[in-house]
This record gives structure tokens, sequence and C-alpha cells, in this order.
């Protein structure tokens, strides 16, 4: 087993920020040493592992087909040992007598606070890095929220409701000049009320989510009325082109389930007003 490849200037990086070359060794391998963002994400999800700071190893297959081919020669090995011989001869000549025990002991101690402090140091630097790096996360999560907040009362705004106990929704205007225009303004109520109720039920079906704008039925009971496709713009729905065909489409990550049912809401309370019929006038 052996230590695997990493790559080497991402691994001094983190090296300089603070981490443990094993801790450093192992971001890289796990994330493939693709960039030191991925490293960093990799590092803050198991901070807590118990075996984060040991080094992964991998294993190697060396196949030697000839043992005998790696052997050296008498005269080689004569002449290494005569190195080695000659190298601890000079070891020995570089020995100061002079230099007492006490000495020593105060450069060992000396080098050893120095480690202590430095390791202090680094461990401070690694935290900070890491807190920024969570701090990032926070607030890009928050800008998430509060985007995603921000349409939803933009949403209920444009469609006429308060954001608490919502009073007033936007009448449907029926065309002029027909019979039974009454009977036909509650039919296109009760049509978005279906409309909207099946999505707030059923937010992950995509059938009750997506309305072809050429349907027959759909434009004799909606669309034809003025308001009628606006009232489920503002309800979340977008139009789109598939094709040679127009669709309301209101995508999954923008149900938003409490202004469904406020819009519901206000249709069955506008149906049940007694003075109703005076929408059609």
């Amino acid at each position: 087993m052996v230590e695997p490849e990493v790559d080497r200037r991402l691994l001094r990086e983190l090296e300089l920020m603070g981490f443990p070359i094993n801790r450093a060794t192992r971001a890289l391998y796990s994330t493939g040493s693709c960039s030191l963002e991925a490293a960093l994400d990799w590092v803050i999800e198991h901070e807590n592992d118990s075996d984060i700071d040991q080094i992964p190893l991998v294993p190697i297959n060396i196949k030697i087909e000839d043992g005998n081919q790696f052997s050296l020669p008498e005269e080689v090995n004569l002449e290494a040992k005569k190195m080695w011989q000659n190298t601890i001869c000079n070891a020995k000549n570089f020995e100061d007598p002079k230099t007492s025990q006490t000495e020593v002991e105060k450069v060992t101690t000396g080098i050893r606070e120095a480690t202590i402090n430095d390791s202090k140091n680094t461990e401070d630097e690694r935290e900070s890095i890491l807190s920024m790096i969570r701090t990032k996360r926070e607030e890009e999560k928050r800008i998430r929220e509060k985007q995603l907040k921000d349409d939803q009362v933009e949403r209920k705004t444009k469609l006429g409701l308060p954001n608490e106990n919502p009073k007033v929704a936007q009448p449907i205007v029926p065309p002029k000049n027909e019979k039974d225009e009454n009977a036909k303004v509650k039919r296109a109520f009760q049509t978005l009320l279906r409309i909207v109720g099946n999505v707030a039920k059923n937010p992950n079906e995509d059938k009750y989510r997506r309305i072809r704008l050429s349907n027959h039925a759909f434009q004799e009971r909606v669309g034809n009325f003025k308001g009628g496709i606006e009232f489920l713009e503002l309800c979340g729905f977008e139009k789109t082109k598939e094709g040679e065909e127009l669709y309301l489409l209101l995508p999954r990550d923008k149900v938003d389930v409490q202004l469904l049912n406020s819009a519901g809401s206000e249709l069955l309370s506008a149906m049940s007003n007694p003075y109703f019929g005076l929408l059609s006038q």
C-alpha cells in the first residue's frame, strides 16, 4: 500500500492554510484533486470523521520477473560499504565535545515550544478559514431564502392579496353581450378553483402544473375571459412554448401552496357572495 498521488500545488495551498498534510491529502484524494474549493467543502463535511487525519493508502502492483537481475556486483557492494564507513568517520569528526547536555536540552526545549506555538497558530488559522467558508454558505442560503420570500410577496401583491389573511381577489371580467354570462363566470371560477386546488394538493404531479393554451375546454371556460390567464400567472404559472404549442407551466420550485390556498379561498368567497351575479355586468 502506498500514499495516493494528489495535486501537489493544491496540497501546498492547503498546508499553507494550516491543514495537516494527512487531512489535506485525504481531502484531495477524495475529491479527485479537482479544485481547492471542493477540497475545503470536503473538509467541512467530514471534519467530525474519526479518520479524517489518517492518510489514505492505495494498493500498488509491482511485478518482478527475475530478482537476480537487480543484484549488484561485489565491487559495487564493497565500494558502498567503504563510503558508508567514511561517512560515519566524518560525522564523528564533527562532534563538538564542548556542547553540554544542558545546551542540548535548551535547544530541544526551544524547538518543542516553537512547534507548540506554531501548531496553535496553525489551528487558529484553519478554524478561521473554515468559519469564513461556513459564513459564506449561510449567507448564500439566506439570500436564496430572501429572494424566494420576496418573489412570493410580489406575486401575492399582484394578485391583490395581503400577506396575512387575504380579503380581496382579482375579479375576472367576462365577455359582454353573451347569454348566461353569470353561469359562465361561475364556471370560470370553478375551473380556476379546480386548477389551483389540484396543484396545491399534488404539487409534484406535472399534469396539474401544465396547461395547453390551445385546449378547447380551457379556452372556453377560462382563456376567453379577460383576467383568467392573468390570474393563473399571478399564482405562479408561466407561459412557455414547446414546439409549436403554447403552455401555462408552474415550475415545481415556484409552487407556493400558501398562495394557492389563499387564491382558492378568495374564489370560494367570491362565488358564495350573494352579489356574485353583478360581476357579469
